[in-house]
């Protein structure tokens, strides 16, 4: 935030060519509409850009990448030149309903730097939209150099500039890849280094460096007077886990209002702010003003304490309590587990200081966000933890970074800011029950940005922050080129399309606040890329809004008039049906057959069609000799070229058959003779449909359908197919396509086995467990994930109850009670034996539910913990009598 401490969490031609296909004997770019660009930039294109496809997602995008199918993807998003490929990096379904996509373009099996794509493919296996672009011309003599660095040379650069007492709190990764310098089209053999590593000042990030000569190509990383101290590097590396009780803690915040929080009891009595119900746990340390400047080792702290369930320390219990409500937030909103949607621990840091920025340690105005090993810290200078905004600003880098992953530089590091901006919003009004600003920061007492008046605020002594893109400065590379400076462009942009205004004189009409929070939220995570821009920003946007409320909705009006008033324009106009020149329609009859003796016409049935200049068919140029003398087969081959340049081809199979030989008559129609789909599924009624006639050739395009199906609904339905060859001769053929209820998949609750009853003696040992499982359809054995709870005394006679519960995956959750009978040593029979389970009387409840027994609900998250304890105390006096009391309990998290 303030003072640019802030390390955040990070790591177009326009025009479409449709090739020519031959294929039983036309060649063609595809009939008109059948593909058609809505939104259509170099590096992002939206529409219908391929054929419909079978294929799974994965395989349909990689086929389009490398032009091995019909496409009408940008020149410079695919790439078919030999040694390239590409790798998915996720694969998942996306918010419009179609699977997302991403890809990393692959060079000779090294990743190309920089180069990712996302595509969105829907049930039709047709590609939606795609964004970003592959790098072009790979082949040059510059990648066949020899290879002059290791990769263990490739990290001397950390030694040379942090030195050789650097602790590296991961090692670090070495890649080889293909780097790409954009302005000057160069390609290199680099490698790509990620650490993250004391120095002793924390420092992460990622570099590249030449693989030939050793020079620097690109430097990423970022530095931090935070200190990590090596018991929690330590830690981390070590994954440790917990054996805490979770339980609900209170406490006054910094803004002096009691908040319930989720807490943990530690062995030793005390109670932590710990939370192990949210993923991997939500925890919160005190550094207790520990100087990031001067002191080394103490970051992040000790975990925060209390001797009861009450918490006295205000910036602890604020920066807990948001924590906690920043994950809920996620969750609730979008089904987001934590930062990486993983569930991944989120730590946070209070009572920190700077020394460096102010000599008043309670007073130090910054807070950042940063990660270890995959957990996310976000550390708090005092007037910062109070802040929701902030809060939500920092927990969304880590978001970012594991899905679009915007480069922390330039205008892809100004939107990775301006987002967190935005949800830090959404998430002070879902914190503050509806109630929100348009400033960051205010609940400091600082602000450090205005959303709806930018300029308001400076960002250095006489430097405002900028609202249109005219205004734009990368600030000679500071601020790692401008990324907060810039980022109120992009914030001006957003409160524009939530409240509407007038601004560089264009009027925009506000579609409320909550629509704009989706919006950014989807681009983000669903359509942006590492080094995508403002303009595809806007794009990505515009994209989101178009699938979620149609191409003409007022919420597609208002983000194009917000990024016109902020100056941010794209390089065509959005939804405009733009189709560059394509290739001419040739149709020829794939195959003919004529007598010795009979007249060849080469130009019968061929004609040539193009979209811009009409009909060609005088145009079509054909070579070829055929001797309809003798018998024999001839081929001919086509060619028309249009104004343009662009051509078709095809051939012809001429056969001349000898006097009195008999020719099959009627073409051969090959229909399936039946199909089933489920409601809702998409139906292709050509699908398998082919028809070939001897004298005629292909006769696919010329099949008549009659029937339709309705898809959503079940039911029976008869599609009737006919063809007519060039004699007349015509056959007809009929497909039953039956649509049926796709049955719902039910999650069955878990079975619970556990003794109605069991009995022991006075004094004998008692263990729960004894014959208790349970199983689950879906996620198979669950008896350690069994809970109990209750007290037995084991010295007194009577009966006792024992509460068990177990939980699957997706909640369901069963109950039962086992009684437990202690009885007298007296009445004892002498051959009993202790803890003998009554087997013959095992209850199975699959679907009990006793709510007539008081049971508290168990944590549903985290790591299964025990807390079975012996109460009570042996004592051996003369004269006194054994007492054993055991409680038992065991929680499930």
């Amino acid at each position: 935030m303030g003072n640019k401490k802030e390390i955040a969490i990070v790591a177009l031609t326009t025009g479409f060519i449709l090739t020519s296909v031959t294929s039983y004997g036309v060649g063609h770019a595809e009939e008109p509409g059948q593909m058609q660009v809505e939104i259509q930039e170099d590096s992002f294109r939206t529409g219908d850009l391929t054929q419909p496809s079978k294929k799974a997602p994965e395989n349909v995008v990689k086929d389009a990448l490398k032009e091995n199918t019909e496409h009408a993807l940008s020149p410079k998003q695919v790439s078919a030149e030999t040694g390239v490929d590409y790798k998915v990096l996720q694969k998942r379904g996306s918010y419009d309903g179609t699977t997302l996509v991403r890809m990393q373009q692959i060079y000779e099996g090294k990743e190309v730097y920089g180069h990712q794509l996302t595509a969105h493919v829907d049930k039709k296996g047709i590609i939606k939209s795609i964004s970003g672009a592959s790098a072009q011309n790979l082949t040059q003599e510059d990648l066949k150099k020899p290879i002059n660095l290791s990769k263990e040379e490739a990290k001397q650069y950390i030694y040379k500039k942090y030195g050789n007492d650097t602790k590296f709190i991961s090692e670090p990764e070495v890649k080889a890849v293909i780097f790409v310098d954009e302005n000057h089209g160069q390609a290199s053999n680099a490698y790509q280094v990620t650490f993250a590593a004391t120095t002793p000042n924390y420092v992460s990030g990622t570099y590249l460096v030449n693989a030939h000569n050793g020079d620097m190509l690109k430097d990423m990383v970022q530095e931090s007077s935070l200190k990590i101290s090596e018991e929690y590097v330590e830690s981390v590396k070590e994954n440790k886990t917990n054996n805490f009780t979770s339980l609900t803690g209170t406490g006054k915040d910094d803004l002096g209002v009691t908040r319930t929080f989720g807490i943990s009891k530690q062995t030793n009595g005390n109670y932590a702010l710990a939370d192990y119900t949210r993923g991997q746990g939500i925890e919160t340390y005190d550094v207790n003003y520990r100087d990031i400047t001067n002191e080394e080792s103490y970051y992040p702290g000790i975990l925060a304490t209390s001797v009861s369930t009450t918490f006295n320390d205000p910036k602890a219990v604020s920066a807990h309590f948001l924590a906690t409500k920043v994950y809920d937030f996620y969750k609730e909103k979008y089904k987001r587990n934590s930062f990486d949607n993983k569930g991944k621990k989120v730590v946070s840091v209070v009572h920190a200081w700077d020394s460096g920025g102010t000599n008043d340690p309670e007073n130090w105005e910054n807070a950042f966000s940063t990660n270890i090993n995959n957990i996310s810290m976000l550390l708090y200078g005092d007037p910062m933890v109070k802040a929701f905004d902030i809060a939500g600003h920092e927990f969304t880098h880590a978001v970012t970074s594991s899905e679009s992953n915007l480069e922390f530089s330039g205008e892809s590091g100004a939107i990775n800011e301006a987002l967190s901006d935005i949800m830090g919003t959404a998430i002070e009004k879902y914190i503050n029950n509806g109630e929100f600003n348009w400033t960051i920061g205010e609940q400091t007492g600082s602000t450090f940005r205005n959303m709806k008046n930018p300029t308001a605020i400076n960002f250095s002594e006489g430097l405002p922050y900028p609202d249109d893109y005219s205004k734009y400065n990368d600030l000679n590379g500071e601020d790692y080129g401008g990324v907060h400076f810039n980022s109120s462009i992009i914030n001006k942009v957003a409160y524009l399309i939530a409240q509407g205004g007038t601004h560089n004189d264009v009027n925009v009409n506000g579609i409320g606040e909550d629509k704009m929070f989706d919006i950014f939220y989807y681009a983000n995570t669903d359509e942006l890329n590492m080094t995508s821009d403002f303009s595809e920003l806007r794009l990505a946007c515009l994209t989101v809004a178009t699938n979620k409320y149609g191409t003409n909705s007022i919420e597609v009006q208002a983000i194009q008039n917000a990024f016109d008033a902020a100056k941010i324009t794209g390089k065509v106009k959005e939804n405009e049906k733009t189709v560059e020149n394509q290739a001419p329609e040739l149709t020829v009859p794939i195959t003919i057959t004529l007598r010795v003796g009979d007249t060849f016409d080469p130009m019968r049935n061929v004609k040539a069609v193009d979209k811009e200049d009409g009909d060609l068919t005088n145009k079509v140029k054909h070579k070829g000799d055929v001797d309809t003398s003798k018998s024999g087969t001839y081929i001919m081959e086509y060619i028309v070229v249009d104004s343009q340049g662009q051509n078709a081809t095809a051939t012809q199979t001429v056969i001349i058959e000898k006097n009195g030989e008999i020719s099959d008559l009627e073409p051969k129609l090959t229909v399936p003779v039946r199909a089933t789909i489920y409601v809702g599924d998409s139906f292709v009624p050509m699908a398998e449909v082919l028809a070939i006639d001897k004298e005629d050739g292909d006769l696919t395009s010329k099949i008549k359908v009659d029937g339709e199906v309705d898809t959503s609904k079940a039911g029976t339905y008869i599609l009737t197919y006919t063809v007519t060859d060039s004699k007349g001769h015509e056959v007809t053929a009929k497909q039953t396509v039956t649509v049926k209820v796709r049955e719902e998949v039910k999650n069955d609750k878990p079975i619970l086995k556990v003794p109605a009853t069991t009995s022991i003696t006075e004094g004998d040992q008692f263990d729960p467990l004894v014959g208790v499982s349970a199983t689950d359809k879906e996620d198979g054995d669950l008896t350690s994930k069994v809970a109990y709870e209750g007290t037995i005394d084991t010295t007194k006679a009577g009966t006792y109850e024992i509460i068990y519960s177990v939980r699957d995956s997706v909640g369901n959750e069963v109950n039962t009670i086992q009684k437990v009978l202690v009885k007298d040593k007296e009445t004892s029979k002498p051959n009993g034996l202790a803890n003998k389970t009554n087997n013959n009387n095992i209850s199975n409840n699959s679907n009990t539910d006793k709510k007539e027994y008081t049971y508290k609900e168990l944590p549903k998250t985290g790591v299964s913990t025990t807390n079975s304890a012996a109460i009570g105390i042996l004592m051996i006096i003369a004269g006194t009598v054994l007492t054993l009391i055991r409680k038992f309990r065991k929680i499930q998290k």
